[in-house]
């Protein structure tokens, strides 16, 4: 990991960006890569709100940096800031604002779309669908979804997360069998995802994403003991340092059990995630943890849900006075607006 400083030592006054070498941009793009995994090891672990504000002069000076760079390294600049865009996408959601999240989705895809990058102009429907799915829109979100998976071309990395994301969608939908075979086909992809030359997107904490959403759709399909199962044996290839992750899970598996009236062991795993939940601030986390505790007030007589939905309501009040991320960076009058913030 770079040093501290790192984050802020690349933000300069870009009206003296002179016209950029071939070699200078190749330079310069390397440093924003390593910039760019800087914020996401920052955002596994502490509040999104916190990380967006950090994005915002990257993209800023990644997009001038594309104008003043050759046609040799242009289109590479201009996919960086549209992962940057990604990842202020999902850092928006994650606090909760979701408009924000559409609007850098919108911004991703310009850059992509300059950048001529087939793969993340793919992605931004990937990555809206994240919004969908948690807004419970099962036709939108396997609409999205199936437009993303629907080239050939792209890697399999994309094409798998596509997959994963329509069963998603299905399984809202309560269609087990097309949910299914989106997770066969997913399964497929898997086995060409590590030889994928192209930059990693979508969720890289875990090596068994494809097991740990098949449990997330089991779920939705009714099927809680299963569900619980699946996440369980899951979960152990979830890296220890991603807390987000393992929160998302982990809340997902505790709601899991209660569904399926094992109270005790919901309020065994419920408690051994709750201080991740606090930590990370996910608005997404949030939104299973609210319906976990409306499963265990049905359990007031139990002690240790009775005890536990106290703490449950003290984790659910904290990061709801923070500033939306529309309003830090700008853009809380409009919905629509093309303009970066400054």
């Amino acid at each position: 990991m770079l040093a501290a400083g790192t984050l802020t030592s690349l933000q300069w006054d870009t009206s003296h960006i002179h016209r950029l070498t071939p070699a200078e941009g190749s330079r310069l793009l390397h440093g924003y890569e390593r910039v760019l995994s800087e914020a996401k090891a920052i955002g596994r672990t502490m509040s999104p709100a916190a990380v967006v504000p950090l994005l915002i002069p990257q993209i800023h000076t990644l997009r001038e940096l594309s104008r003043r760079s050759s046609a040799t390294t242009r289109p590479s600049i201009g996919s960086l800031a549209a992962r940057y865009c990604e990842y202020a996408a999902w850092m928006s959601q994650e606090s909760g604002d979701c408009r924000a999240a559409q609007w850098w989705v919108r911004h991703m895809r310009r850059s992509a779309e300059e950048a001529d990058d087939k793969n993340l102009i793919a992605y931004a429907d990937i990555r809206l669908s994240s919004v969908t799915l948690y807004d419970r829109d099962a036709r939108a979100t396997t609409g999205l979804a199936v437009r993303a998976g629907s080239d050939s071309s792209l890697p399999p990395r994309t094409r798998r997360s596509a997959a994963l994301r329509e069963a998603q969608g299905h399984a809202l939908a309560g269609d087990e069998k097309a949910c299914f075979e989106a997770l066969e086909r997913a399964a497929v992809l898997s086995g060409s995802v590590t030889s994928d030359a192209h930059v990693a997107l979508g969720s890289t904490s875990t090596e068994n994403h494809q097991e740990l959403v098949r449990g997330w759709c089991l779920l939705d399909l009714g099927r809680p003991e299963d569900s619980a199962r699946t996440l369980e044996e899951s979960m152990p290839s979830i890296q220890s340092t991603a807390f987000r992750a393992t929160a998302r899970f982990g809340v997902r598996r505790a709601l899991a059990l209660a569904q399926s009236g094992d109270v005790e062991q919901a309020c065994l795993s419920l408690h051994e995630y709750l201080p991740l939940v606090a930590v990370i601030d996910s608005e997404t986390v949030r939104s299973d943890l609210v319906l976990t505790q409306t499963v265990l007030s049905r359990w007031r007589s139990h002690r240790p849900a009775r005890s536990l939905l106290v703490d449950i309501q003290d984790v659910l009040g904290r990061g709801r006075g923070h500033e939306s991320v529309a309003t830090q960076i700008g853009i809380a009058g409009s919905t629509s607006g093309s303009e970066l913030p400054s």
